[in-house]
């Protein structure tokens, strides 16, 4: 597999992530899903594989969000997460300059 066929199945599969928390967490279908997901993207300025790899690492990061969190609260975490590259923010724990 190339590394360009391999890197769209990558953005293929955080894409599908992405949308089934949506999904779950506004109980929508999965057109709705995507174009929560699509105007993230847009808002951002950045393509829907990139929103939805930012949303996905938002939500695993190490002592993000905590226990009494809801499903709802964890997905809005995750869309705040969706930012031009130049705006990311940084990586738990990373150091700042």
């Amino acid at each position: 597999m190339s590394s360009m066929n391999r890197d769209n199945v990558i953005g293929q599969v955080a894409i599908e992530r992405a949308k089934c928390i949506i999904a779950v967490a506004r109980d929508v279908q999965d057109d709705e899903a995507r174009q929560v997901l699509r105007d993230a993207a847009s808002d951002a300025h950045v393509p829907e594989s990139i929103a939805a790899a930012q949303i996905m690492t938002a939500l695993q990061a190490d002592g993000a969000g905590d226990e009494a969190e809801t499903t709802v609260e964890m997905l809005e975490r995750g869309l705040t997460a969706v930012r031009p590259p130049d705006q990311a923010l940084p990586a738990p724990g990373a150091a700042t300059v």
